[in-house]
């Protein structure tokens, strides 16, 4: 069983104790909770047991490098005793020096300065208190006091403060002439006990700890400062190199060196790779990356370069003071705000490089450096890579195609999949964009996109599963930058930075749509107010005519307000004009034009005027799907198969036409028919297997229209219709002056079915088989393609503009042609199984299916078209 987190309230005490500094070297570093006595054998998780350490120290302390006395000793050390203890009770150390062969003279202020840095370095941390004085006998004693509490550290300092004095008097290391005499004294203070007696320590002049000296050396040789810098402390250490803080002689200032690693020393690739991707930084000029002051090699041949020295902190630990600052939904909203606006400055950073042709390739919040005064800056150019080398024209090609294998993979946690995977192929700037959204993802939730275990191709956890107050918006920006895909991604690192200021500016792209359209009708209602101002003052002494203008102004205050109410309104529910219910199952209906009236068909009977009249039918009739009813609800036709015939062995229709008293006539048709409908009351179009036959009551075929008709429509005004083909074509026919015209919409589209004809007749409207609609223009041969949605069912013209189309899912559509606006009229599932749609676009039929479809409903939409017409 895995050992439990420690608790927040814990760890948010443990950091305010130690000021947010690791309790050992006292940098800001990302900090870690560690056990002073193990976890394996005490389970314990009071705070008096846990201390903060940086990476470098806890991984010292796993190694038992320290005990726990001595671990004990580091939780009270000068960063807690300052804020918690008066500063009688800090024990204090004197270290002194005495440098023989040397005058007092012989320290200017260039070397007191340096001499103070040493100071720095060998304790990391400012010293209490420093003076230099001469002795009698020729030699110089340098005293300091340090609150320092560990005795194994102080001693290490010592040796390290000799090794740089030597370096910056250039005295031999063995010269009798010039020896340091060290002595480490402890000083008493109440209530601390001093140190052990076998802890204090005197070299004398003829027992110089060169030897020992020599030894730490080796063992530390990147403490050795190159040409004209004095090396003060570690700041970092990578694969490729370490960093440090150090001193300039001759600029006489603190500098950041990153000096490649000795294991690389007879690597050429690798040194000349790090000079390489150096020169290519320092021809980057943005405020947002740091200039290279100086490039270079050291006494082993280990090139180096410096830059300036940044105070502050990496973005991680400015993200976890933001964090534990949010104490409620207000400071938590001020928190990402400012996060964000740092991210905003990293994102145009890293735009400008891609400008320049090159990838940084190692984003992360470690690498991003936030100063004093919220300057950001982005650091750490080791995964560098030059994707367009025609704008590299300053370095050689040589250097440009050079390839290192073990470490420009960059961080796996923030690194894009294409970049893990194979790095030999062409990698684009969505790879950086990959990086960035992967930093963002950490801003908000405090993890890393992807964690110990998972797989690079694993879809990336939503933020908000972590934390409910992440805005909508900012989840979106940062789902579609970690896009698996490439091509999904935002393609530019302006784009995301784009949309990253239009978010913080309260500006995204649903809330532009709505502020445009709303700012529209807000500025016609404040015309409308400004005119009848306007129409009140200059008609103040006439009364009728005043109130003649207030009428026409108020009007127009009603349209405008009825508009904006329209564009704000719901999916709107339909009105149900009437139910029928049938006795048997219902196989089919249709609506007569204007809605008023339809014929059923169920298993066994005709239901005309509403349901009140039932015509009987053959029990054995074998109903083929289609029926219809005429303009004028007087008379309705059945498309059956010949009675006795099984359904896969008849290749013949019989088409039986009915009244109300009645059967009035029947004819076959030797073909299977899978539409009907009038016309007019005294003709029926037929489309059957072969072709689309103009037939009048008695069977008489008028006209015909050879084809594979898929369906078809007519025309309301002229003797006319429009067909769809079993090979996706759409025809225009008029039976009439037996003209056939064909129209293209494209060699990609094959249309479907005709959708419908609009009430003038000068065009109608198609669906094809990815779901599109098309409106043709039938005197121009023009068509209009529209998104549409799959499965279309059935569709009228609500007028010459507006299009009303039904999907399977029973959703209904408003279509404004001119201004290609959609509008969904219903919610889904609102209505059952659609079987007819009135040709005026405001009546639709349906089927209860929950009721063993014996239930047929007239559903009205008067009401919503009304505000449209």
């Amino acid at each position: 069983m895995g050992r439990p987190a420690i608790p927040r309230p814990v760890v948010r005490q443990l950091l305010l104790e130690c000021s947010h500094r690791c309790c050992v070297c006292g940098e800001p570093f990302p900090l870690e909770n560690a056990h002073i006595v193990p976890w394996s054998q005490t389970q314990d998780h009071s705070p008096e047991n846990l201390i903060c350490l940086c990476a470098n120290c806890h991984s010292r302390a796993d190694k038992e490098e320290w005990g726990v006395d001595l671990l004990r000793d580091f939780k009270a050390s000068p960063w807690a005793d300052r804020q918690h203890k008066g500063p009688s009770s800090v024990p204090k150390t004197t270290i002194k020096l005495q440098i023989f062969g040397v005058q007092l003279a012989d320290f200017d202020d260039a070397k007191r300065d340096l001499v103070t840095h040493a100071v720095s370095a060998a304790l990391h941390k400012n010293p209490d208190e420093v003076s230099l004085t001469a002795i009698e006998s020729g030699s110089v004693k340098f005293i300091f006091e340090t609150s320092e509490t560990s005795p194994d550290a102080i001693r290490e300092a010592a040796k390290l403060l000799e090794y740089h004095i030597r370096e910056l008097l250039d005295l031999a290391p063995n010269s009798q002439d010039s020896c340091i005499r060290l002595q480490i004294e402890n000083v008493r203070r109440s209530g601390v006990q001093p140190f052990p007696r076998d802890r204090t320590t005197t070299i004398k002049p003829g027992e110089s700890p060169n030897t020992d000296l020599q030894e730490h050396l080796t063992s530390k040789e990147h403490w050795v400062s190159p040409n004209g810098f004095l090396i003060l402390r570690q700041l970092s250490a990578g694969a490729f190199g370490d960093q440090y803080v150090a001193f300039d002689r001759e600029a006489k200032r603190e500098v950041a060196l990153k000096r490649l690693h000795p294991r690389h020393s007879h690597d050429r690739t690798a040194q000349r790779l790090f000079v390489r991707n150096a020169q290519i930084v320092a021809n980057l000029q943005h405020p947002g990356i740091l200039p290279m002051l100086k490039i270079a090699q050291d006494q082993a041949s280990l090139p180096y370069y410096t830059t300036p020295l940044v105070r502050g902190s990496n973005l991680h630990v400015q993200m976890e003071i933001e964090r534990e600052q949010a104490e409620d939904n207000e400071s938590y909203a001020a928190g990402i705000r400012r996060s964000i606006l740092r991210f905003a400055d990293v994102c145009t950073t890293v735009s400008y490089v891609h400008s320049q042709g090159v990838l940084h390739l190692d984003i992360k919040p470690s690498n991003i450096i936030v100063g004093e005064f919220n300057q950001t800056y982005l650091v750490d150019w080791d995964c560098l890579r030059v994707f367009d080398s025609n704008k590299r024209s300053h370095v050689e090609q040589e250097d440009l195609d050079l390839e290192a294998d073990d470490w420009t993979l960059g961080t796996v946690a923030f690194a894009s999949p294409e970049q893990m995977t194979d790095r030999r192929v062409s990698i684009d700037p969505t790879a950086d964009v990959f990086s960035l959204g992967a930093t963002l993802y950490e801003m908000l939730t405090s993890h890393p996109p992807r964690h110990r275990g998972s797989r690079l191709t694993d879809p990336i956890e939503s933020p908000r599963l972590f934390d409910r107050r992440i805005p909508v918006q900012l989840e979106r920006i940062c789902l579609k930058s970690l896009e698996i895909a490439p091509s999904r991604r935002y393609q530019t690192v302006e784009e995301l930075r784009s949309e990253i200021e239009r978010w913080l500016s309260g500006d995204s792209l649903t809330s532009r749509v709505l502020k445009r359209r709303l700012l529209t009708l807000r500025l016609a209602a404040t015309c409308c107010i400004a005119a009848l101002v306007a129409i009140l003052f200059f008609f103040i002494s006439r009364e009728t005519q005043l109130t003649t203008t207030l009428a026409a102004v108020g009007s127009r205050l009603t349209t405008a307000e009825s508009q904006l109410r329209a564009y704000k309104r719901p999916p709107t529910e339909p009105v149900a004009l009437s139910t029928i219910r049938a006795s048997d199952p219902i196989l089919g209906a249709a609506l007569t034009p204007e809605g008023s009236d339809l014929a059923i068909v169920t298993h066994n009977a005709l239901l005309l005027d509403k349901g009140r009249v039932a015509i009987e039918l053959a029990r054995d009739y074998g109903f083929w799907g289609s029926v219809a009813i005429s303009p004028s609800s007087l008379r309705a036709a059945v498309a059956t198969r010949e009675p006795g015939q099984p359904e896969f062995l008849s290749q013949s229709t019989v088409i039986s036409i009915y009244q109300r008293t009645g059967r009035f006539s029947s004819f076959t048709v030797d073909e299977r028919v899978h539409q009907i409908e009038f016309c007019n009351d005294e003709q029926l179009v037929v489309a059957s297997t072969s072709g689309v036959t103009i037939f009048d009551l008695e069977g008489d075929a008028k006209s015909k229209l050879s084809t594979r008709p898929r369906n078809f429509a007519i025309s309301p005004i002229e003797t006319s219709l429009a067909v769809t083909t079993i090979d996706g074509r759409t025809l225009s026919w008029n039976w009439s002056t037996s003209t056939v015209r064909e129209f293209d919409a494209g060699s990609n589209r094959r249309h479907e079915a005709v959708v419908a004809y609009s009430h003038d007749g000068s065009s109608f409207c198609t669906s094809d088989m990815k779901g599109a609609l098309h409106v043709f223009l039938v005197a121009r041969n023009d068509h209009r393609q529209l998104p549409g949605c799959y499965g279309i069912v059935g569709g009228a013209f609500l007028s010459n503009r507006h299009l009303v189309v039904v999907d399977y899912e029973c959703r209904v559509y408003l279509w404004d042609l001119e201004s290609l606006r959609l509008v969904q009229m219903t919610s889904p599932k609102t209505l059952q199984r659609v079987v007819d749609v009135a040709r005026n676009g405001m009546q639709i039929a349906t089927i209860d299916s929950e009721e063993n479809e014996r239930i047929i409903t007239i559903w009205s939409f008067q009401d919503f078209a009304n505000g449209f017409l």
